[in-house]
C-alpha cells in the first residue's frame, strides 16, 4: 500500500473519530473547562516535559558514545519525538539521522543503530510500566486485565521483532548484499551506498551493544518515561482538578503509550488519542462520555502549546549552532589568511 493511500486512510480514520466525538459533547464545555484551570501549574507541567527531552538528549549521547554537543541533541531530540508524533512515516526518525549528519558528522549508519537501541530500552521499559500499573491498580476488573493483556502481547511481538532484528542484523546484511550481488545490483551507485550505509549500522550496533551502555540507557530511559507520566498527573489532578488517583493515570498514560505505536496516528494522535483519553475517564469513572471528550479536546489543546514552544526552542537552538559554526569557519579563513600574508 502506498504512503499516499495510507495517510488518506488514516486523515478519514481522524475525521470520523473526531465528528463522533463533537457529536457526544457539549463543545461550550472545552471553554469551560480551560476557564476554569489552574494556571499556576502549567509551568510545572512544561518543565516536566521539557525535562523529558533533556534526558533523551542525554540518552542518545549515551547510546551514539560519540563526542555529540547536547546542545545540539537536545534540538534534535525535541525534533525528532514531535515530527514522529505530528508527521507520518516516522519523518522525525529521519530528521534525527539526518540533523546527526549535517550538525555532527555522525553516519546514517550509526544513528539508525541508535534509533534500534532506543526503541529496545522503550520496549523494555513501557513493559515493565505496564506490568506494574496493572498491578498497582489492583486490577481486578475484566475489562483493566483484557487491555493489559492485549497491550501485553503486543508491546511483546514489538520487543521479540526489535531484538531478532538487533540481534541477527549482521546476518540480515549479509543475505541483503548477496542477493544485491545475485541480482547485479551492487555495482549500481544507490544501492552501494545502501549497502555500505546498512554495514555500517551492523557495525555499529555491535559496538553500542555493551553492558554498561545497556545499563546506563535503561535508568535514563525509565527516567525519560516517568517525566511525561509524573507531567500528565500534574495537568490532571492539580490544572484541571480531577478526582483521579495516580495509580489510574499511571495506567492510562501506559495504556495510550503502547496504543501510541500503532501506525493509525496524526497531528499528535489527534482523535485517536483523545478518544483514548475519553474512553479510559469513563471507564474509571471519573467523568461521564460527554465531559471525558471536552476534557481529553481541551488536554488536546495545551499539549499542542507545550510541543510549539519546543519546536520554536528548537529551531532557535539549531540556528544559533549553525550560526556560531559559520563564525567560526569565518574566523579560521582570517587567521589563515593572515599568516599567508
Amino acid at each position: 500500500m502506498k504512503i499516499g493511500y495510507w495517510f488518506l486512510i488514516k486523515l478519514i480514520l481522524i475525521c470520523a473519530i473526531l465528528t463522533v466525538m463533537v457529536w457526544n459533547t457539549d463543545l461550550a464545555g472545552i471553554p469551560r473547562l480551560l476557564g476554569s484551570i489552574d494556571a499556576g501549574f502549567l509551568p510545572i507541567a512544561f518543565l516536566l516535559y521539557f525535562c523529558m527531552f533533556i534526558i533523551g538528549s542525554i540518552r542518545y549521547k549515551v547510546v551514539l558514545n560519540l563526542p555529540v554537543k547536547l546542545r545540539i541533541l537536545l534540538p534534535v531530540s525535541i525534533l525528532q519525538n514531535i515530527t514522529n508524533q505530528f508527521m507520518p512515516a516516522h519523518a522525525g526518525d529521519v530528521s534525527y539521522m539526518m540533523l546527526l549528519k549535517k550538525t555532527s558528522g555522525v553516519t546514517l549508519g550509526r544513528s539508525f543503530a541508535s534509533l534500534l537501541m532506543i526503541r529496545l530500552y522503550d520496549l523494555i521499559v513501557i513493559g515493565l510500566l505496564l506490568i506494574a500499573s496493572t498491578i498497582l491498580l489492583d486490577g481486578k476488573s475484566g475489562t483493566v486485565m483484557t487491555i493489559s493483556v492485549v497491550s501485553g502481547v503486543f508491546l511483546a511481538v514489538l520487543l521479540l521483532v526489535v531484538s531478532l532484528l538487533i540481534k541477527y542484523l549482521a546476518k540480515v546484511v549479509s543475505g541483503l548484499k548477496w542477493l544485491a550481488g545475485s541480482f547485479g545490483l551492487s555495482k549500481v551507485s544507490f544501492a552501494e551506498r545502501l549497502m555500505d550505509g546498512a554495514d555500517d549500522t551492523a557495525d555499529a550496533v555491535s559496538v553500542l551493544n555493551s553492558r554498561r551502555k545497556v545499563a546506563e540507557a535503561l535508568f535514563l530511559s525509565f527516567i525519560f518515561w516517568t517525566l511525561p507520566l509524573t507531567m500528565s498527573y500534574v495537568i490532571f489532578t492539580h490544572v484541571f482538578g480531577l478526582p483521579v488517583t495516580f495509580c489510574q493515570v499511571f495506567y492510562l498514560y501506559t495504556v495510550l503509550t503502547i496504543f501510541s505505536v500503532v501506525p493509525i496516528h496524526f497531528l499528535g494522535g489527534l482523535g485517536t488519542m483523545d478518544a483514548g483519553i475519553a474512553a479510559l475517564l469513563v471507564m474509571f469513572g471519573i467523568m461521564n462520555k460527554s465531559d471525558s471528550i471536552a476534557f481529553s479536546l481541551s488536554l488536546r489543546i495545551i499539549s499542542y502549546l507545550y510541543a510549539a514552544i519546543c519546536m520554536l526552542f528548537a529551531f532557535l537552538a539549531l540556528k544559533i549552532e549553525r550560526a556560531q559554526n559559520t563564525e567560526v569557519v569565518v574566523e579560521k579563513m582570517y587567521d589563515d589568511e593572515h599568516l599567508n600574508s
